[in-house]
C-alpha cells in the first residue's frame, strides 16, 4: 500500500495537450479527442499538415497521432521507458524537436512522461459486435507473430516481473483483504493449484519478451471489404520477459470472457499454434493458467498498491 501516494493519473485537458504537442513536437493540433486509458491519458490528435517545426518528422501523417501522457508512478521509471523506446523502433515512435523518443512534462498532477506515436486507424475489438471465430483465430495468430518478432529482443529492464504478471500471482495473497470475502476461498484455491502445477516447473517453459496484456481494449480492428481484420496490438506498458505459455493463457482468457463462450479459447490457441509451437504438456496446463489469470482482475482498481 506504500506506493499509493505516488500514483496520479495525469491531470491534462485537451487544450493543454495541444500546447504540449506543439512545444515538444512542433505540430499544431487542429482536432483532438480523448481515447480510453486506465492509468494514463491518451489523445488522438490530427495536426495541420502544413505546419511542422520538427526536423525529425519527414512527413506529417494524415491519420494523426496518439499523444500519451503516463501516470506519475510509472513516469518515475525512466529505465523502463528507455527499454520501451528500443522496443518501439519497429512501432515508429515520433521524435521530439530535440530528437528524443519521449520527454517529461510538468502538470498539476506532477511530473509525467509523454510520447507521440503513429495513430493506427480502426476500433478496439471491444467495440466490435459479435466477433466471429476468425477474429479470435487472428488474435492468437497476431499474438504469436508478435512474440516471434520480439524473441531476440533483450533489455535488462524487462527482466523484472510486473506486479500483475501470472508468475507473480501468489504475491496478491498479501492483499487478500482487498477481495470480497465470498471470493477469497476461490482465489486461494486457484493460486494454490497454479503454484503447485505451474510455478514449480516454470523454468522448463519457453520464454521471451511478451506483450503481457493482449485484451479486447489493446487490439485494433480495421474493416476491409466489409470484413473485420485484427490489425494491430497496442499498449506495451505491461511488456516483460516471461513464459510464452502465460501470454497465450491470458489472451485466451480475455477472449473467452469477451465472447462469453469457452469455445473461443480453441480458436485463439489454433491461431497461436499456427505460428509458434505449443507443446501438449503446456496445453494441459492452460486451464490452471487461465483460472489464475482470471483471479487477478478480481482485485479491480486495487492494482496500484
Amino acid at each position: 500500500m506504500a506506493e499509493n501516494h505516488q500514483f496520479y493519473k495525469p491531470k491534462i485537458d485537451s487544450e493543454t495537450a495541444k500546447q504540449v504537442v506543439f512545444e515538444l513536437y512542433g505540430l499544431k493540433v487542429v482536432k483532438i479527442s480523448e481515447l480510453d486509458g486506465y492509468d494514463d491519458k491518451n489523445f488522438h490528435v490530427i495536426v495541420d499538415e502544413d505546419i511542422c517545426d520538427n526536423k525529425s518528422i519527414g512527413k506529417v501523417l494524415k491519420g494523426g497521432y496518439v499523444f500519451k501522457v503516463v501516470n506519475s508512478l510509472e513516469s518515475q521509471n525512466e529505465k523502463l521507458f528507455e527499454a520501451q523506446t528500443e522496443l518501439m523502433l519497429f512501432l515508429r515512435p515520433i521524435e521530439t524537436k530535440n530528437h528524443k523518443s519521449f520527454d517529461t512534462v510538468l502538470l498539476p498532477s506532477g511530473k509525467h512522461i509523454a510520447r507521440l506515436l503513429e495513430f493506427i486507424p480502426g476500433d478496439v475489438l471491444f467495440k466490435l459486435p459479435n466477433p466471429k471465430a476468425d477474429i479470435f483465430y487472428q488474435v492468437g495468430l497476431l499474438t504469436a507473430e508478435l512474440d516471434k518478432v520480439l524473441q531476440d529482443f533483450k533489455h535488462p529492464a524487462y527482466y523484472k516481473h510486473p506486479q500483475w504478471c501470472l508468475g507473480a500471482s501468489p504475491d496478491i495473497l498479501h492483499y487478500l483483504n482487498a477481495v470480497e470475502e465470498k471470493h477469497q476461498a476461490l482465489v486461494k484455491t486457484v493460486i494454490a493449484e497454479f503454484s503447485s502445477r505451474v510455478l514449480t516447473i516454470e523454468n522448463s517453459f519457453s520464454k521471451g519478451l511478451i506483450h503481457g496484456d493482449v485484451n479486447e481494449q489493446n487490439l485494433i480492428i480495421s474493416t476491409t471489404n466489409n470484413s473485420p481484420v485484427v490489425e494491430a496490438i497496442i499498449d506495451f506498458g505491461d511488456t516483460h520477459h516471461c513464459c510464452y505459455l502465460y501470454e497465450l493463457a491470458l489472451a485466451m482468457t480475455y477472449m473467452i470472457f469477451l465472447a462469453n463462450n469457452i469455445d473461443v479459447g480453441g480458436y485463439v490457441l489454433g491461431g497461436y499454434a499456427s505460428i509458434k509451437e505449443v507443446k501438449l504438456e503446456d496445453i494441459k496446463l492452460l486451464k490452471a493458467n487461465m483460472c489464475d489469470g482470471k483471479a487477478l482482475p478480481i482485485f479491480g482498481s486495487g492494482r496500484k498498491f
